[in-house]
């Protein structure tokens, strides 16, 4: 067996030198051949593609939304504002959020 440990018998270059001599891959061309086999023919389809897109940003933004919304409920109910008034609108909108990004 030679230095290695793998019974490469020497020549002074290992395995992973020779994996650093592997072209890069081309992404662009890789998303260019894929692309017409995410998106469908099928008009049904393609609005089933668009719908679930449109469903993830929103469900970003809601994820993004549910600590301000918290952040009014608390302030609302601390008396922070000179009137008081029970938040409805913050809890509502905080719960409903909160349902939102927990089915995702």
């Amino acid at each position: 067996m030679g230095r290695g440990g793998y019974g490469g018998g020497g020549g002074g270059r290992s395995r992973f030198e020779e994996d650093k001599k592997e072209k890069p891959l081309d992404y662009w061309k890789i998303a260019h051949k894929t692309a017409p086999l995410l998106w469908p023919e099928n008009l049904y389809l393609k609005g089933r593609v668009v719908a679930v897109g449109v469903t993830l940003i929103f469900a970003r933004v809601a994820n993004l939304m549910v600590p301000q919304m918290y952040k009014g409920a608390i302030d609302a109910l601390s008396g922070v504002s000179e009137e008081p008034y029970f938040p409805t609108n913050f809890i509502v909108g905080y719960s409903l959020l909160r349902i939102f990004t927990a089915l995702q």
